[in-house]
């Protein structure tokens, strides 16, 4: 089981949550206090990421991308 929370900041606001057990996948409106990890990106650089113009090391560095709880 894994529960992500994300969270969209600057331009495009948005919070959801997206969770993983048995093999499914569902993505929750929202915030849950049970996400495992917290990832708070910006939405105009995370477009970009998926546009593939930026890596996610560079947004990481750059404080675009943040994450708050295991990792692993």
């Amino acid at each position: 089981r894994l529960e992500l929370a994300m969270q969209f900041t600057g331009d495009e606001q948005i919070e959801t949550t997206i969770r993983i057990n048995d093999q499914k996948l569902e993505i929750i409106p929202g915030r849950t206090s049970t996400a495992d990890l917290s990832i708070t990106v910006d939405s105009m650089s995370w477009l970009a990421f998926l546009a593939g113009k930026v890596s996610l090391p560079s947004l990481v560095l750059r404080g675009k991308l943040r994450f708050k709880g295991d990792l692993r």
